[in-house]
């Protein structure tokens, strides 16, 4: 058994230090407005889900909450960490439902349409928080709230076109299935084609699954390496592949500690909201009604809820970003504070001119002294 170097012990704690430094991150303001953004734009598209779909969502499950009643302080503290990996979830939700059989073509198509533009909108808020938490991670003078919003939206086609290219190899595969199977519908050719073309099939399903897989685990990471390296749409999703696949029980072990870490900050974060709405109901007892001190309830726990859910979703983009400066730091040794597109941001000149020179682009003449004759130094 071969023990770990110091270089390897120290990079080791330098990510762990890293990831102490998720809480600072997270909080910045950049971080709260992109998530705030990200979760309106969400529910507004659920609504429409639901505008869409209609009745047939009767088994859709409500998403579980720290802010819904448990029945045990575990099945609580899972509704926590289901909280912080919500964008995570939503998506991999929706994937289930699509591939359900017990939902119609239309139905599915519908869900299919609205999870394709929630995980579009997804991208682009996590390309944005990324790109802020890796500027604060090399700690760029220059990385102005503008200036990072603009760079982050500038790379958020790549991260589209990294999900695009394994979604549209998924397509393809169910449109090659589809199209196997059309020889079945003649009378008296069903039951021995379907039979002939079973391990066929089987063989293009699993590949198509393992597609849905890649994009499932690998999508949060798309926006995070758009946001941080200069990479194309293939590029992108080359590399986020490189990493889980060189490095998966380093990414596993640090995704425990990550999901600790957050469900810890959420917490914290959940018992001060519900102090704070009973701080405040009970300084409004005295001076409200019952019907009024009721719709004052429901309106701070909505509020409070949707602050809950604004920092949950900053949290996750933050620790998903810092996860992958680690492992990238670990796979290909970049240091964390590297990030592409630096050059392009950094200022040309120095704002300020340097002492004794005045601030012009002029040319300034020098006059050089003649030099002193030899008659008056013998004199």
């Amino acid at each position: 058994m071969t023990l770990a170097t110091r270089p390897e012990r120290q990079d080791f704690w330098d990510g762990i230090r890293l990831l102490g430094r998720a809480p600072s991150y997270a909080f910045s303001a950049t971080v709260l407005l992109a998530a705030t953004l990200g979760i309106g734009l969400t529910w507004a598209l659920t609504g429409l889900l639901h505008l869409l779909v209609g009745r047939a969502l009767h088994i859709w499950p409500a998403s579980p909450s720290a802010w819904h009643p448990a029945s045990s302080a575990g099945e609580w503290l899972m509704n926590i960490a289901g909280d912080l990996l919500e964008p995570f979830l939503a998506v991999l939700q929706l994937v289930q439902f699509v591939l359900s059989p017990q939902l119609t073509l239309s139905t599915r198509f519908c869900i299919g349409l609205v999870g394709v533009c929630n995980l579009a909108v997804w991208l682009g808020v996590g390309a944005i928080i990324a790109r802020a938490v890796a500027v604060q991670v090399a700690e760029v003078k220059w990385g102005s709230l503008p200036r990072t919003v603009t760079e982050a939206l500038r790379r958020v086609p790549r991260c589209w076109g990294g999900v695009a290219l394994p979604l549209g190899a998924i397509l393809g595969l169910w449109g090659l299935i589809f199209a196997l199977g059309l020889p079945a519908i003649v009378p008296g050719l069903d039951q021995w084609w379907v039979t002939l073309l079973s391990p066929i099939g089987l063989i293009i399903g699993l590949a198509a699954a393992f597609l849905c897989l890649m994009i499932v685990v690998c999508w949060p990471w798309m926006a995070v390496s758009a946001a941080v390296e200069d990479a194309d749409s293939f590029g992108v999703l080359s590399r986020c592949c490189s990493f889980l696949l060189s490095r998966p029980w380093l990414a596993m072990g640090l995704l425990v500690v990550v999901v600790v870490e957050g469900a810890i900050l959420l917490l914290l974060l959940h018992w001060l909201l519900m102090w704070g709405q009973q701080l405040v109901l009970g300084a409004w007892v005295p001076t409200l009604r019952a019907e009024a001190l009721q719709d004052a309830q429901n309106s701070l726990r909505a509020v409070a809820m949707f602050v809950y859910r604004a920092v949950a979703t900053g949290l996750f983009w933050t620790l998903i970003t810092l996860l992958y400066l680690i492992i990238r730091r670990e796979v290909d040794g970049i240091p964390f504070e590297t990030i592409s597109g630096a050059e392009r941001e950094t200022p040309v000149k120095d704002p300020y001119p340097v002492v004794g020179i005045p601030a012009t682009d002029a040319v300034i003449p020098m006059t050089v002294p003649a030099p002193a004759n030899s008659t008056d130094e013998h004199s």
